[in-house]
């Protein structure tokens, strides 16, 4: 009756209760009913249980519908419960581990995995795995889900049939079931023989896995060895069992062999290989000593990012450059690792970076949006003692490497660059103290916050903060700087670099955002010497928008030579580089060779910014406007402006006054049909024929005011090559002048009226005029018509001078004025080498060639050849 009859329903659900909570070793709750077939082994059906979760309250570890089980009556009387042949329909399983530690399960689960192969008398009961060892169970219609809230992944299997057999008088289990897993097909199939090696074969969709292995003796320390293999199939399918975004396709191999001994789990020949669709390679070798404690970890990965034998082609601007390899190797004690080599290779150039660490990977997990995950990343670089940087960070998407976030600071002492001059002259530059905040929450990378200063040292001070917002919006960004040298002498003396007395020195630079616009102000001063650049910068469908203007009060050029003189010596300590000293710099050389990797120099010719395209693309226009300019006799101003539109490139006009003359110039580029060609067209004026005279060594006393125009053109791609391409036209005039002499006259009148004339008698002659048009091709000029006028003569000369084949070529006749058909009484030529010119004057004369007695007409034109009037 009590085995049996309804009215003692409550106290067979409690009996059984606790018996089984004894068997599992934890509390098992029966809210539906237990019934009972009597027999020599009876049978019990048990419906409605529930097993509590001793961690969570609230919270069911499993729940099942219905439990059939054999219990052995004859046992029973002797004292022994023992139970077999289980049938579990309709199991739910819920293991649940809180972001704040706490699981829905006991640890006394997986303390008993690690102890199967210890002897049954020596093992306390450890949970529902211990108790379902030793016994034949059939599942039907098994739910499980394995939630882990601090990695973010969930884990839903929904099992058809699960069966758990003991065979050969329990000397060999047998696992087989069939299902899913995260709406992928699920089969399993394993046998575990006792104290003999045992075999695993599961699969989740196309993902293979096999896990065989060999229990080790209790006198051998007890545990197990085993070898891992996994096949991914297709990647995607995957990443999407993860419950990842399938943003990666390919296929993927995994193998590892593993030793379960000593409450520790050891990985050793790790092998991974992930082929990309795209043609890219992922591998990662090594090992862990304790995969549990994450001791003893030595993993080396290698990335290939691009198809086999089809690297991209090289960067010919920051736009283009990518990543073409990767190789980091990973070591690590106690879950803190370090990178002790980290290289980078792209189709630019090559670096390593031996001395960034150690890096500190915290926790992997899945976020809400199918998301691979990484936080609490911590990076730091330099000694380990006293680190120059330290970063810490999350990667919120890490197979696309996007959604990052890191905050940090630089400490960097100047023995980092000025080691090789010595720790004296270091520690006069002090330290520079930065603090800085990245992430791409626009979708790119950004700088969210940057200050920086420098400290402990008198010979500069700099300030700068800058950030930047997203490409649509410049309005984000901003970027000062301010750095001052107080005594330019005493900063060079310091770097051992010839002492320039430049004055003080101050560059001040500031860019801000606003209204999606950038607004820059640079200022550069030199003693009293200052100039200022105002620019302001829109995008304008793609296509820069830029308006500015560069002004100066007044410019010293004795300032400004100084300062040119102070930057050339600190350039000269940028190229000799600052040598090695005792503190190893960030950025090494790599000293192994990688045919996946392009080294650090462009191919000849390649440039890295396209600034033709960039300007093809631009629309500015830029005034220049120097007020004042002290320090060279006659300059007092400059003024001209710099434009690109639509392809068009001029630099002008360019004016300056100089020396009483006036030169105004403008050069032009046209990018689209003729990118190399530079054509140059101005003007110039006011200067002084005397002066010239003098400066060339002449010693003759002259006066008249010379000017000229001209419009050349040629390749710009050097001043030799512009030289020597040029082509085009050139016109130097002079009127209303008079040199101090008459062989003018003389050559032009002959003897007899020379003595008469009236320039003899005065000691100069009266210049009329002077026209020079000048033909300019491929390294030669040459003129039809140079005249030279005075009252009496004209004397005109042809020929030209070709500088690239050392020739000169030149013939001039002087004439009476309005007699073209007359006799030239002493014509000369100067023909031969540019280099060493030879003169002859042509005794006797010569009369013109042609025919006829045409006479000039009355209103003649002055410094036109009179044969063409």
């Amino acid at each position: 009756m009590v085995l049996a009859s309804s009215l003692f329903s409550g106290f067979r659900k409690d009996l059984v209760g606790g018996v089984l909570s004894d068997q599992l070793g934890q509390p098992v709750v029966i809210n539906g009913d237990v019934r009972l077939n009597p027999g020599p082994v009876s049978e019990i059906f048990v419906s409605g249980v529930e097993i509590p979760s001793e961690n969570i309250p609230n919270q069911n570890l499993a729940e099942l519908s219905l439990l059939e089980l054999e219990l052995d009556l004859l046992l029973l009387a002797q004292g022994n419960i023992e139970f077999d042949n289980l049938i579990v329909d309709g199991l739910g399983v819920n293991l649940l581990h809180l972001a704040d530690g706490r699981k829905s399960w006991s640890e006394r689960e997986a303390a008993s995995i690690n102890n199967r192969e210890e002897a049954p008398e020596e093992r306390e009961r450890g949970g529902i795995l211990e108790f379902l060892a030793n016994k034949t169970v059939a599942f039907s219609n098994i739910s499980l889900i394995r939630t882990n809230e601090i990695t973010g992944f969930t884990f839903d299997f929904e099992i058809e049939v699960l069966s758990l057999t003991q065979e050969q008088d329990g000397q060999l289990k047998l696992v087989t079931g069939k299902g899913g897993v995260n709406g992928q097909d699920f089969l399993i199939d394993a046998k575990f023989p006792r104290g003999a090696d045992f075999t695993t074969r599961a699969s989740f969709g196309d993902v293979k896995l096999t896990f065989d292995g060999t229990p080790i003796p209790l006198d051998q320390g007890g545990g197990y060895s085993a070898e891992l293999t996994l096949d991914t199939g297709s990647f995607a399918d995957f990443l999407e069992v993860l419950q990842l975004d399938p943003v990666l396709d390919g296929t993927g191999t995994f193998s590892a062999q593993m030793l379960n001994q000593g409450g520790k789990l050891q990985i050793s020949n790790t092998q991974t290989v992930i082929d990309l669709s795209e043609g890219q390679r992922l591998e990662a070798s090594g090992s862990i000593g304790d995969l549990i404690g994450g001791d003893d970890v030595d993993i080396k990965l290698a990335a290939r990012l691009h198809p086999e034998g089809a690297p991209p082609p090289t960067a010919r601007e920051i736009a283009d450059l990518k990543l073409t390899a990767a190789r980091v190797e990973l070591i690590g004690d106690r879950g803190k690792l370090e990178l002790r080599e980290m290289y980078f290779g792209t189709n630019a150039f090559e670096q390593g970076l031996d001395s960034l660490g150690p890096v500190s990977l915290g926790r992997f997990g899945r976020t809400e949006d199918g998301t691979l995950v990484i936080r609490d990343i911590s990076i730091q670089a330099g000694p380990l003692d006293a680190p120059y940087l330290k970063s810490q960070g999350e990667i919120n998407n890490l197979l696309e490497l996007k959604d990052l976030d890191f905050v940090g600071d630089l400490m960097a002492p100047a023995s980092l660059l000025l080691g090789e001059l010595g720790p004296d002259v270091a520690e006069q530059f002090g330290r520079v103290s930065a603090s800085f905040e990245v992430d791409d929450e626009p979708g790119h990378l950004r700088l969210v916050e940057f200050q920086a200063s420098a400290l402990d040292t008198e010979l500069w001070a700099l300030e700068a903060h800058a950030k930047t917002g997203s490409v649509l919006d410049l309005g984000q960004a901003e970027l000062g700087i301010d750095l001052d040298i107080p005594e330019t002498r005493t900063f060079l003396e310091a770097l051992n670099l010839e002492p320039v007395d430049a004055g003080p020195l101050e560059f001040l630079l500031n860019i801000k955002g606003a209204d999606k616009a950038l607004s820059l102000n640079a200022q550069a001063a030199v003693d009293s010497s200052r100039l200022e650049t105002q620019l302001d910068v829109k995008p304008n469908d793609g296509a820069p928008f830029i308006r500015g203007k560069i002004s100066s009060e007044k410019l010293d050029l004795k300032d400004l030579q100084q300062g040119v003189a102070a930057f050339v010596q600190l350039d000269k300590l940028i190229e000799d580089g600052p040598g090695k000293g005792d503190v190893q710099p960030l950025v090494l050389p790599k000293e192994e060779e990688d045919d996946d990797v392009q080294p650090l120099v462009l191919p000849e010719g390649e440039k890295f910014v396209d600034l033709d395209r960039r300007l093809r693309d631009t629309d500015l226009e830029i005034l220049v406007n120097i007020a004042q300019i002290v320090g060279q006799k006659g300059i007092s101003k400059v003024e001209s402006s710099l434009t690109f539109k639509d392809g068009i490139a001029d630099l002008g006009p360019l004016e300056l006054n100089y020396g009483g003359g006036y030169f105004r110039a403008s050069a032009g580029m046209n990018l689209l049909d003729a990118p190399d060609r530079l054509t140059i067209t101005g003007a110039t004026s006011g200067w002084d024929f005397g002066k010239i005279l003098d400066a060339v060594g002449l010693g003759i006393q002259a006066h008249g005011t010379l000017r000229g125009d001209f419009n050349v053109s040629g390749n710009r791609s050097s001043l030799d090559a512009f030289i020597n391409t040029m082509s085009g036209r050139a016109t130097i005039s002079m009127r209303d002048g008079d040199i101090s002499t008459s062989l003018i006259e003389l050559a032009g009148l002959g003897i007899f009226p020379w003595l008469f004339s009236g320039e003899l008698q005065q000691g100069y002659t009266d210049i009329v005029c002077a026209v020079a048009p000048l033909q300019i091709s491929a390294g030669k000029i040459t003129s039809n018509a140079v005249v030279v006028e005075t009252k009496s003569v004209q004397l005109v000369a042809a020929g030209g001078v070709d500088w690239k084949n050392d020739a000169i070529a030149l013939r001039a006749e002087p004439r009476p004025v309005g007699r073209p058909l007359a006799r030239s009484a002493w014509p000369f030529s100067v023909s031969g080498k540019l280099s060493e010119p030879k003169f002859k004057l042509h005794v006797g004369g010569v009369r013109s060639q042609e025919g006829g007695n045409r006479q000039v007409q009355a209103e003649r034109t002055p410094c036109k050849p009179d044969r063409l009037q």
